[in-house]
């Protein structure tokens, strides 16, 4: 995402990007409190290590993406430290592009310097990177730790169990929408991110929640059946069908939409050379 792919809405993008950010960490960790008051020794120890690990991360993409923030180097490590070393980088870098949009957008001029712009850019960048990191190494392992535990255990599953998944299942579909667009950029299915409207993002987040929902059903299936292999149970084929039919509508839904905007991104770029060589020959002409 570029500073001129800004858009109205794009605030309110970030905002509620950041409140997945704090808030799939915050229940994390209560759930990992749950681990450890139930005596879940080990599931308390793998699920800390997931929360303890992208702190390490986030100071090392920090440090090397906003190089321009700080003048000097103990002012960097110092605003290093405030803003990544920790599991909110992800949460505090959004909050800063929400305010910086809300400058722009909606309380200033569309115009920046160049300088601002500059650090406008590695705040966009360092996010793209933060909030997939985010999801790789702490959302989707907390994810699977907390589903396998609430399959296999004894006790009754407790509230915060069954508020920290479904957190953590729609912000993996967040932050996968925000990769696909830079993907989209990367491999020039469109040409800039701007040619994204709400209806597009709101399509792609659908496609990455029926994906996610299949291989949460397939999960949820193979643990189960693990544990009562020695059952013959009756809901293997409703199971599998379920499985299948949303992985395939997911598939379609996104094979059909990428297939779409790289049409019209495709079209577009064929009428505006049309059009530039029409220029040119009247130009000529009239010479």
């Amino acid at each position: 995402m570029k500073v001129e792919d800004i858009k109205w809405y794009s605030p309110l993008e970030f905002f509620v990007g950041a409140i997945f950010s704090f808030a799939d960490p915050i229940t994390d960790i209560f759930t990992l409190m749950e681990f450890y008051r139930t005596d879940h020794k080990t599931w308390f120890g793998v699920g800390l290590a997931f929360v303890l690990f992208p702190c390490l991360v986030f100071p090392v993409l920090f440090f090397h993406i906003r190089l321009d923030d700080a003048n000097n180097l103990p002012s960097r490590y110092a605003k290093t430290a405030f803003c990544a070393f920790h599991p909110f980088s992800a949460a505090f870098a959004r909050i800063e592009a929400s305010i910086f949009c809300l400058k722009i957008r909606w309380f200033g001029s569309d115009e920046i310097d160049k300088d601002a712009s500059d650090k406008a850019e590695n705040l966009l960048d360092h996010i793209a990177f933060a909030v997939l990191f985010e999801a790789v190494l702490e959302s989707a392992p907390q994810f699977i730790i907390q589903l396998y535990a609430m399959s296999v255990q004894e006790e009754p599953v407790a509230y915060i169990q069954m508020i920290s998944l479904p957190v953590s299942f729609f912000t993996l579909a967040w932050a996968f929408t925000a990769t696909d667009e830079d993907i989209l950029i990367r491999y020039d299915i469109i040409s800039s991110g701007s040619e994204l409207k709400v209806k597009h993002k709101v399509a792609l987040y659908t496609t990455q929640l029926l994906l996610l929902s299949s291989r949460l059903f397939a999960i949820c299936y193979f643990t189960v059946s693990y544990k009562c292999y020695y059952v013959k149970t009756w809901y293997c084929l409703p199971v599998t069908v379920c499985v299948c039919v949303i992985s395939v509508v997911g598939s379609t839904m996104r094979t059909v939409l990428l297939y779409w905007l790289w049409k019209k991104a495709t079209d577009g770029s064929q009428a505006a050379n049309s059009s530039d060589a029409n220029g040119s020959n009247v130009n000529t002409l009239v010479d």
